[in-house]
Protein backbone atom coordinates (compact mmCIF):
# COMPACT_ATOMS: atom_id res chain seq x y z
CA UNK A 1 0.00 0.00 0.00
CA UNK A 2 1.45 3.39 -1.06
CA UNK A 3 2.38 5.35 1.78
CA UNK A 4 1.54 9.26 1.89
CA UNK A 5 1.73 12.43 3.75
CA UNK A 6 0.98 15.86 3.68
CA UNK A 7 2.83 19.26 3.69
CA UNK A 8 2.26 23.02 4.61
CA UNK A 9 3.27 26.66 4.07
CA UNK A 10 2.16 29.60 5.91
CA UNK A 11 -0.10 32.77 4.53
CA UNK A 12 0.54 34.88 2.42
CA UNK A 13 -1.11 38.24 0.81
CA UNK A 14 -3.49 37.02 -1.95
CA UNK A 15 -2.92 37.97 -5.70
CA UNK A 16 -5.98 37.66 -7.60
CA UNK A 17 -9.45 35.80 -7.72
CA UNK A 18 -10.00 33.10 -9.61
CA UNK A 19 -12.53 32.94 -12.42
CA UNK A 20 -14.37 30.00 -11.12
CA UNK A 21 -14.49 30.77 -7.86
CA UNK A 22 -16.08 34.22 -9.16
CA UNK A 23 -18.77 32.62 -10.74
CA UNK A 24 -19.75 29.94 -8.33
CA UNK A 25 -19.74 32.94 -5.47
CA UNK A 26 -22.43 35.01 -7.65
CA UNK A 27 -25.49 32.35 -6.77
CA UNK A 28 -28.05 32.99 -4.16
CA UNK A 29 -28.54 30.16 -2.13
CA UNK A 30 -29.62 29.24 1.53
CA UNK A 31 -27.89 30.84 4.91
CA UNK A 32 -24.01 29.85 5.39
CA UNK A 33 -23.09 27.14 7.63
CA UNK A 34 -20.18 26.85 9.58
CA UNK A 35 -17.08 26.76 8.25
CA UNK A 36 -15.78 22.84 8.71
CA UNK A 37 -13.79 21.86 5.57
CA UNK A 38 -10.23 21.13 5.52
CA UNK A 39 -7.73 20.02 3.30
CA UNK A 40 -4.57 17.50 2.38
CA UNK A 41 -2.01 17.15 -0.23
CA UNK A 42 -0.66 13.24 0.14
CA UNK A 43 1.91 11.90 -1.82
CA UNK A 44 2.83 8.23 -3.20
CA UNK A 45 6.10 8.13 -4.06
CA UNK A 46 5.75 4.93 -5.50
CA UNK A 47 3.79 6.21 -8.09
CA UNK A 48 4.71 9.75 -8.34
CA UNK A 49 0.86 10.83 -7.70
CA UNK A 50 -0.51 13.87 -5.88
CA UNK A 51 -3.66 13.34 -3.96
CA UNK A 52 -6.03 16.12 -2.98
CA UNK A 53 -8.43 15.69 -0.43
CA UNK A 54 -10.76 17.18 2.06
CA UNK A 55 -11.91 16.38 5.00
CA UNK A 56 -15.09 17.85 7.00
CA UNK A 57 -14.53 18.50 11.19
CA UNK A 58 -18.27 17.69 11.15
CA UNK A 59 -20.55 16.01 9.08
CA UNK A 60 -21.66 18.24 5.95
CA UNK A 61 -24.25 18.09 3.45
CA UNK A 62 -25.66 19.93 -0.16
CA UNK A 63 -24.41 20.81 -2.95
CA UNK A 64 -20.67 21.00 -3.73
CA UNK A 65 -20.51 24.36 -5.60
CA UNK A 66 -16.74 25.49 -5.68
CA UNK A 67 -13.55 24.90 -5.31
CA UNK A 68 -9.96 26.18 -5.65
CA UNK A 69 -6.69 25.63 -4.99
CA UNK A 70 -2.94 26.05 -5.46
CA UNK A 71 -0.15 24.33 -6.00
CA UNK A 72 3.73 25.10 -6.23
CA UNK A 73 7.46 23.83 -6.54
CA UNK A 74 10.71 25.09 -6.86
CA UNK A 75 10.84 26.53 -10.09
CA UNK A 76 14.78 25.61 -11.08
CA UNK A 77 12.97 21.84 -11.20
CA UNK A 78 11.75 20.76 -14.25
CA UNK A 79 8.84 18.83 -12.48
CA UNK A 80 6.12 19.04 -14.83
CA UNK A 81 2.21 18.13 -12.96
CA UNK A 82 -0.17 15.95 -15.36
CA UNK A 83 -3.65 17.34 -15.98
CA UNK A 84 -6.28 16.49 -12.62
CA UNK A 85 -7.86 13.55 -12.76
CA UNK A 86 -11.29 12.59 -10.60
CA UNK A 87 -14.78 12.54 -10.43
CA UNK A 88 -15.52 16.30 -9.62
CA UNK A 89 -14.13 18.14 -12.40
CA UNK A 90 -10.94 20.10 -11.63
CA UNK A 91 -9.39 21.93 -14.11
CA UNK A 92 -6.02 23.53 -14.28
CA UNK A 93 -7.16 26.93 -14.30
CA UNK A 94 -4.51 29.18 -14.63
CA UNK A 95 -0.17 28.50 -14.84
CA UNK A 96 2.09 27.53 -14.19
CA UNK A 97 3.53 30.68 -13.85
CA UNK A 98 6.86 31.63 -11.48
CA UNK A 99 7.01 34.25 -9.31
CA UNK A 100 10.11 34.15 -6.72
CA UNK A 101 11.65 30.89 -6.35
CA UNK A 102 8.23 29.46 -7.20
CA UNK A 103 6.44 28.16 -9.96
CA UNK A 104 2.98 28.10 -9.44
CA UNK A 105 -0.06 26.52 -11.22
CA UNK A 106 -3.94 27.06 -9.94
CA UNK A 107 -6.79 24.45 -10.44
CA UNK A 108 -10.58 25.18 -9.85
CA UNK A 109 -13.66 23.05 -9.88
CA UNK A 110 -17.55 24.08 -9.70
CA UNK A 111 -19.16 20.35 -9.42
CA UNK A 112 -22.28 21.78 -8.14
CA UNK A 113 -23.24 17.88 -7.06
CA UNK A 114 -25.14 16.95 -3.93
CA UNK A 115 -22.74 15.46 -1.19
CA UNK A 116 -23.42 14.04 1.98
CA UNK A 117 -19.77 13.93 4.11
CA UNK A 118 -19.35 12.45 7.49
CA UNK A 119 -17.01 14.17 10.43
CA UNK A 120 -13.61 12.53 9.80
CA UNK A 121 -14.29 11.65 6.11
CA UNK A 122 -11.46 11.84 3.85
CA UNK A 123 -12.68 12.92 -0.01
CA UNK A 124 -10.43 13.20 -2.60
CA UNK A 125 -11.58 15.36 -5.29
CA UNK A 126 -8.03 14.85 -8.14
CA UNK A 127 -4.99 13.05 -8.52
CA UNK A 128 -2.18 14.29 -10.19
CA UNK A 129 0.65 12.83 -12.17
CA UNK A 130 3.79 14.29 -11.31
CA UNK A 131 7.13 13.56 -14.06
CA UNK A 132 10.87 15.21 -14.02
CA UNK A 133 10.87 15.62 -10.42
CA UNK A 134 9.47 13.87 -6.68
CA UNK A 135 6.02 14.16 -5.54
CA UNK A 136 7.78 15.92 -2.46
CA UNK A 137 8.93 19.21 -4.27
CA UNK A 138 5.15 19.93 -4.52
CA UNK A 139 3.55 21.62 -1.79
CA UNK A 140 -0.13 23.52 -1.50
CA UNK A 141 0.85 26.71 -1.86
CA UNK A 142 -0.37 29.93 0.46
CA UNK A 143 -3.60 31.59 0.15
CA UNK A 144 -2.48 32.24 -3.66
CA UNK A 145 -5.91 32.85 -6.45
CA UNK A 146 -8.05 31.97 -3.35
CA UNK A 147 -11.85 33.89 -3.83
CA UNK A 148 -11.47 34.51 0.19
CA UNK A 149 -8.31 35.49 0.50
CA UNK A 150 -7.59 34.43 3.71
CA UNK A 151 -6.47 30.51 3.91
CA UNK A 152 -4.28 28.49 1.44
CA UNK A 153 -7.74 26.66 -0.63
CA UNK A 154 -11.51 27.65 -0.72
CA UNK A 155 -14.04 25.35 -0.69
CA UNK A 156 -17.80 26.06 -1.48
CA UNK A 157 -20.91 23.97 0.27
CA UNK A 158 -24.41 25.57 -1.19
CA UNK A 159 -22.55 28.68 -2.42
CA UNK A 160 -20.88 29.45 1.18
CA UNK A 161 -17.62 29.52 2.18
CA UNK A 162 -16.96 26.34 4.64
CA UNK A 163 -13.13 26.93 4.54
CA UNK A 164 -11.61 26.03 8.00
CA UNK A 165 -9.21 29.05 8.12
CA UNK A 166 -8.44 28.48 11.65
CA UNK A 167 -6.93 25.07 10.82
CA UNK A 168 -6.87 24.28 7.42
CA UNK A 169 -4.67 21.43 6.96
CA UNK A 170 -4.83 17.91 8.48
CA UNK A 171 -2.33 14.97 8.13
CA UNK A 172 -4.63 12.38 7.12
CA UNK A 173 -5.30 8.71 8.02
CA UNK A 174 -2.26 6.83 6.41
CA UNK A 175 -0.66 4.25 7.53
CA UNK A 176 3.31 5.83 7.97
CA UNK A 177 6.70 3.91 8.43
CA UNK A 178 7.06 6.18 11.30
CA UNK A 179 4.60 7.27 13.90
CA UNK A 180 6.15 10.79 14.97
CA UNK A 181 5.06 12.19 18.58
CA UNK A 182 7.25 15.62 19.03
CA UNK A 183 8.71 17.92 17.27
CA UNK A 184 10.61 21.21 18.09
CA UNK A 185 12.74 23.50 17.32
CA UNK A 186 14.47 25.43 20.00
CA UNK A 187 17.59 28.41 20.02
CA UNK A 188 20.68 27.72 21.92
CA UNK A 189 23.72 29.12 22.11
CA UNK A 190 25.03 26.58 19.92
CA UNK A 191 22.43 26.69 17.46
CA UNK A 192 19.25 25.32 16.48
CA UNK A 193 18.11 22.38 18.59
CA UNK A 194 15.50 20.46 16.77
CA UNK A 195 14.24 17.38 18.94
CA UNK A 196 11.66 14.87 17.88
CA UNK A 197 10.51 11.84 19.18
CA UNK A 198 8.76 8.47 17.87
CA UNK A 199 6.35 5.94 19.23
CA UNK A 200 7.65 3.53 16.37
CA UNK A 201 9.57 2.59 13.56
CA UNK A 202 9.11 0.13 10.18
CA UNK A 203 12.18 -0.08 7.98
CA UNK A 204 13.60 3.50 8.98
CA UNK A 205 16.97 4.48 7.53
CA UNK A 206 16.87 7.50 9.38
CA UNK A 207 15.58 11.39 8.99
CA UNK A 208 17.44 14.46 6.85
CA UNK A 209 16.94 17.84 8.89
CA UNK A 210 16.06 20.53 6.37
CA UNK A 211 15.48 23.85 7.04
CA UNK A 212 14.65 27.29 5.37
CA UNK A 213 14.14 31.10 6.23
CA UNK A 214 10.09 31.80 7.11
CA UNK A 215 10.00 33.77 3.84
CA UNK A 216 7.41 32.86 1.65
CA UNK A 217 9.85 32.39 -1.35
CA UNK A 218 12.80 30.57 0.67
CA UNK A 219 13.86 27.39 -0.70
CA UNK A 220 14.47 24.38 1.45
CA UNK A 221 18.17 22.86 2.54
CA UNK A 222 19.54 19.91 4.54
CA UNK A 223 21.21 20.80 7.52
CA UNK A 224 22.61 16.64 8.06
CA UNK A 225 21.14 13.48 8.36
CA UNK A 226 20.28 11.26 11.64
CA UNK A 227 20.05 7.28 11.28
CA UNK A 228 16.84 5.84 12.51
CA UNK A 229 16.42 2.82 14.34
CA UNK A 230 15.15 0.59 11.50
CA UNK A 231 12.01 -1.28 12.64
CA UNK A 232 11.17 -0.87 16.62
CA UNK A 233 7.76 -0.76 18.73
CA UNK A 234 9.69 1.04 21.38
CA UNK A 235 9.53 4.91 21.79
CA UNK A 236 12.63 6.84 20.32
CA UNK A 237 14.42 10.00 20.81
CA UNK A 238 16.30 12.12 18.54
CA UNK A 239 18.32 15.10 18.12
CA UNK A 240 20.12 17.43 15.85
CA UNK A 241 22.23 21.00 16.20
CA UNK A 242 21.83 23.16 13.32
CA UNK A 243 24.86 25.91 14.23
CA UNK A 244 25.47 28.93 11.83
CA UNK A 245 22.02 30.20 11.43
CA UNK A 246 21.81 34.26 10.68
CA UNK A 247 19.21 36.03 13.14
CA UNK A 248 16.06 35.83 11.85
CA UNK A 249 12.67 33.35 11.62
CA UNK A 250 13.46 29.57 10.26
CA UNK A 251 11.29 26.65 9.69
CA UNK A 252 12.03 22.99 10.17
CA UNK A 253 10.85 19.97 8.87
CA UNK A 254 11.71 16.34 8.47
CA UNK A 255 12.24 13.87 5.98
CA UNK A 256 12.22 10.49 6.93
CA UNK A 257 13.31 7.57 4.64
CA UNK A 258 12.79 4.11 4.42
CA UNK A 259 15.37 1.57 3.58
CA UNK A 260 14.32 1.34 -0.11
CA UNK A 261 14.36 5.36 -0.93
CA UNK A 262 10.82 5.86 -0.22
CA UNK A 263 10.52 9.80 1.57
CA UNK A 264 8.18 11.26 3.58
CA UNK A 265 7.76 14.94 5.39
CA UNK A 266 6.99 15.75 8.67
CA UNK A 267 4.85 18.80 9.81
CA UNK A 268 7.20 22.54 10.80
CA UNK A 269 8.02 24.27 12.95
CA UNK A 270 9.21 27.75 13.42
CA UNK A 271 12.03 29.14 15.76
CA UNK A 272 13.26 32.40 15.69
CA UNK A 273 17.11 32.65 15.92
CA UNK A 274 18.52 35.91 18.20
CA UNK A 275 21.83 37.02 18.19
CA UNK A 276 23.90 35.78 21.13
CA UNK A 277 27.63 37.69 20.35
CA UNK A 278 27.79 41.30 19.60
CA UNK A 279 28.31 40.73 16.11
CA UNK A 280 28.58 38.15 13.14
CA UNK A 281 29.94 37.66 9.79
CA UNK A 282 28.63 34.12 8.19
CA UNK A 283 30.28 32.23 5.94
CA UNK A 284 30.34 33.29 2.30
CA UNK A 285 28.26 31.61 -0.07
CA UNK A 286 29.02 30.03 -2.35
CA UNK A 287 32.57 29.91 -1.99
CA UNK A 288 34.66 29.17 -3.89
CA UNK A 289 32.67 31.64 -6.26
CA UNK A 290 32.56 32.03 -10.06
CA UNK A 291 30.80 35.49 -10.75
CA UNK A 292 28.99 36.26 -7.84
CA UNK A 293 29.06 35.37 -3.79
CA UNK A 294 26.31 36.47 -0.96
CA UNK A 295 27.92 38.32 2.12
CA UNK A 296 25.71 38.25 5.39
CA UNK A 297 27.08 40.17 8.38
CA UNK A 298 24.65 41.51 11.73
CA UNK A 299 25.12 43.13 14.60
CA UNK A 300 23.86 43.39 18.15
CA UNK A 301 23.66 47.30 18.89
CA UNK A 302 23.22 50.07 16.16
CA UNK A 303 26.93 51.04 16.06
CA UNK A 304 28.61 52.19 12.24
CA UNK A 305 30.29 49.52 10.44
CA UNK A 306 32.44 48.68 7.20
CA UNK A 307 32.58 45.62 5.36
CA UNK A 308 35.47 45.37 2.94
CA UNK A 309 36.99 43.27 0.73
CA UNK A 310 40.72 42.66 0.28
CA UNK A 311 43.33 40.75 -2.01
CA UNK A 312 45.72 37.74 -1.11
CA UNK A 313 48.80 41.09 -0.61
CA UNK A 314 46.11 42.98 2.10
CA UNK A 315 45.11 45.81 -0.31
CA UNK A 316 41.48 47.16 -0.01
CA UNK A 317 39.69 46.28 -3.33
CA UNK A 318 37.03 47.48 -2.39
CA UNK A 319 33.90 49.06 0.46
CA UNK A 320 31.04 46.57 0.10
CA UNK A 321 29.37 48.12 2.64
CA UNK A 322 29.37 51.30 5.38
CA UNK A 323 27.17 52.51 7.76
CA UNK A 324 24.98 51.79 11.00
CA UNK A 325 22.36 48.35 10.30
CA UNK A 326 19.74 47.98 12.19
CA UNK A 327 20.51 46.06 15.50
CA UNK A 328 19.99 42.27 15.34
CA UNK A 329 19.00 42.00 11.75
CA UNK A 330 20.77 40.10 9.12
CA UNK A 331 22.44 42.53 6.48
CA UNK A 332 22.62 40.80 3.11
CA UNK A 333 25.68 42.13 0.49
CA UNK A 334 26.11 40.87 -3.04
CA UNK A 335 29.80 40.63 -4.22
CA UNK A 336 30.06 40.99 -7.69
CA UNK A 337 33.15 39.23 -9.48
CA UNK A 338 33.38 40.31 -12.79
CA UNK A 339 35.73 42.52 -12.78
CA UNK A 340 38.26 40.92 -10.60
CA UNK A 341 40.50 38.31 -11.44
CA UNK A 342 40.57 34.99 -9.89
CA UNK A 343 42.77 34.18 -6.55
CA UNK A 344 42.21 34.55 -2.75
CA UNK A 345 40.40 36.76 -1.20
CA UNK A 346 39.24 38.27 2.33
CA UNK A 347 36.45 40.18 3.62
CA UNK A 348 36.84 42.09 6.62
CA UNK A 349 33.85 43.51 9.00
CA UNK A 350 35.11 46.29 11.18
CA UNK A 351 33.71 48.78 13.78
CA UNK A 352 33.48 49.71 17.61
CA UNK A 353 34.74 46.55 19.20
CA UNK A 354 34.21 44.80 16.26
CA UNK A 355 36.67 42.36 13.71
CA UNK A 356 35.49 39.61 11.62
CA UNK A 357 37.15 37.98 8.81
CA UNK A 358 36.19 35.32 6.34
CA UNK A 359 38.29 34.10 3.15
CA UNK A 360 36.64 33.35 -0.33
CA UNK A 361 38.06 32.31 -3.54
CA UNK A 362 37.04 33.85 -7.28
CA UNK A 363 37.74 31.01 -9.87
CA UNK A 364 36.96 31.14 -13.55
Amino acid sequence: MPRLYFTKLPSVPMLRFSTLALLAALLVLPAAQAQTVQAGLFYDGNTQTLSIRLKPDAGISGAFSNVVFTLRYPASSPLTLGPPQGSYGVIRDAGPATSGSYRYEIFAATPNVVVNWTAGQEVEIATIAVTGGTTELVEIAPQQFTTAGQGDYYFEINGFDQTNYATPYYAGSATLPVELTALEALHSHAGVVVRWETASETNNAGFSVEYRAAAAEALWQTAGFVEGNGTTAEAQQYAHTVAGLVPGAYRFRLKQVDFDGTEHLSPEVEVQVEMDAPFLLAPVHPNPFHTAARLTFAVRAPVPVTLALYNALGQQVRTLYSGTPEAGQAQTVRLEGADLPSGLYFVRLTGPGILATRQLTLVR
